[in-house]
């Protein structure tokens, strides 16, 4: 692997981990074209429409008494408020990313870290898990793929406040799992093969001096 900023695992920035100044550039675009489908009449229609739905689902279940029922009601109404709360996620999400973007605009590259090896065949091992690694999360099936499970982990984000009582535990661990696969799974190694790269690098100019 070059000796080069780490690609991220994810193009989007997912809830509780730290924003990378390509997520937030990506971000910034993303919300660019959201905010023209906010902006556009037809949205309007369609909030006014989920608006309904809630207010609706709000007067039937009144006097509801069996648990399956409630529960039914309130998942649907959940549902029915998931695009105003997508909308402002992103909305927050952009602002948060346009200041990142701001303060590193003309910052350097963030520095390397180059762990400790204590033998060759382990950073080798580091690098070449990282290399192919770092071909997986660039095909652009794995974007797509990213892409869904970036939404699918702010979903759970938004229901550990706003879904069904109870149930506060299985969204959050729901939504970490997913962070996990990312940040620990895939771009720590990523970032471990960076300076496993960086370490190869070192030592063979040591070995030519």
């Amino acid at each position: 692997m070059p000796d080069k900023q780490p690609t991220p695992a994810c193009p989007l920035p997912l809830p509780g981990a730290d924003m990378r100044p390509a997520q937030a550039k990506a971000t910034l675009d993303l919300w660019g074209r959201l905010a023209a489908v906010k902006g556009h009449k037809a949205f309007g229609a369609l909030r006014k429409m989920q608006d309904l739905i809630r207010r609706a689902m709000q007067d039937e279940v009144r006097g509801v008494s069996d648990p399956n029922t409630m529960r039914t009601y309130r998942a649907r109404h959940a549902a029915a408020g998931m695009l105003d709360r997508m909308m402002a996620t992103f909305e927050g999400i952009a602002d948060r990313a346009a200041a990142l973007v701001t303060a590193t605009g003309n910052a350097a590259a963030t520095p390397i870290h180059v762990p400790f090896y204590s033998d060759e065949k382990a950073a080798t091992r580091d690098r070449d898990t990282a290399i192919a690694l770092d071909e997986l999360v660039n095909l652009p099936g794995w974007r797509d793929i990213s892409l869904c499970l970036c939404t699918a982990a702010w979903v759970f984000d938004s229901l550990i406040l706003s879904g069904a009582p109870g149930d506060e535990v299985f969204y959050q661990e729901a939504r970490s799992r997913i962070v996990d696969m990312f940040t620990t799974d895939v771009q720590a190694a990523i970032d471990r093969g960076v300076g496993a790269s960086a370490w190869l690098s070192a030592k063979a100019e040591r070995e030519k001096e």
